[in-house]
């Protein structure tokens, strides 16, 4: 790999580094810093770009067979992406396209855990991502979105979450945090959503909690907590919406929770048990 126009990887000297795969392509500008404990690990990263100037990547591994990708590619300018593997079998992807400010960080302890996530013409943005357990799953993705906040937080077994903020959304924040096992949280904002914010919070086993605003909706407000056995939880909006607050707040056990398709032009509210 010619060296010769980029920086030099940082790797330190530790003697339990065994079975050592980097992969990096980078301009002169940016820096990719590496470290690596463990066995068949694997990092790749590409500041290859011309266009992509003063970002970090930092990836660190202490484990085995663990996979960190990351890419900050056409445009993308003082951003950072922060990927930390501790476990066995993880996998980690990243990437920040057309961005400017952001920065993307990862935390993965424990096994088998997976993340991707992706900035796509954002500005100053934080996007965060928690897994402590086994098989958890959690997806992130932001497109044309300024001035948003995803965190992702996850304790448990075969948890999966998704959040997303999509085409000129606004001051955006979408929260999950599950604790337990199979865990199912799912928040999404699309298309010309502004001023959103969208919480999902699980405690239990077996909870599924979802939700959802599209098309060009203003002021909304979304709230799904459980707390409990077995619960089902749920939430739309679709088309033209202004001013909606979406709740559903309960304990127990097996519940179920309402379920939206609608049209509204004013504030809706589910019933919370």
């Amino acid at each position: 790999m010619d060296l010769s126009m980029r920086m030099p990887l940082l790797i330190p000297a530790i003697p339990c580094i065994l079975a050592i795969s980097i992969s990096a392509t980078v301009q002169a500008s940016n820096t990719y810093i590496v470290n690596q404990t463990g066995n068949n690990n694997m990092a790749m990263g590409d500041q290859s770009d011309p266009t992509v100037t003063n970002n970090l990547i930092v990836q660190t591994q202490n484990g085995d067979n663990n996979t960190a990708e990351a890419e900050q590619i056409i445009n993308s300018s003082d951003g950072v992406i922060i990927q930390t593997q501790i476990g066995d079998g993880n996998l980690a992807n990243a990437s920040q396209e057309d961005s400017t400010g952001t920065t993307l960080t990862t935390l993965q302890v424990g096994n088998t855990n997976e993340v991707t996530s992706s900035m796509l013409g954002d500005s100053n943005n934080t996007n965060f991502v928690s897994q402590t357990g086994e098989i958890n799953f959690a997806e992130t993705v932001n497109f044309n979105s300024s001035l948003n906040s995803t965190n992702i937080v996850q304790v448990g077994t075969d948890n999966q979450s998704a959040a997303s903020h999509f085409n000129n959304s606004n001051n955006n924040s979408i929260f999950i945090s599950q604790d337990g096992s199979e865990n199912i949280g799912s928040a999404s904002a699309s298309l010309n959503t502004d001023n959103t914010t969208s919480v999902v919070l699980q405690t239990g086993s077996l909870n599924n909690g979802g939700i959802s605003q599209f098309d060009n909706s203003d002021f909304m407000t979304s709230t799904v907590i459980q707390n409990g056995t077995d619960n089902l939880g749920g939430g739309a909006v679709i088309q033209t919406v202004v001013l909606v607050v979406l709740l559903l707040i309960r304990s127990g056990t097996q519940t179920l929770g309402a379920q939206a398709n609608l049209t509204v032009h004013k504030a809706t509210r589910f019933p919370s048990k």
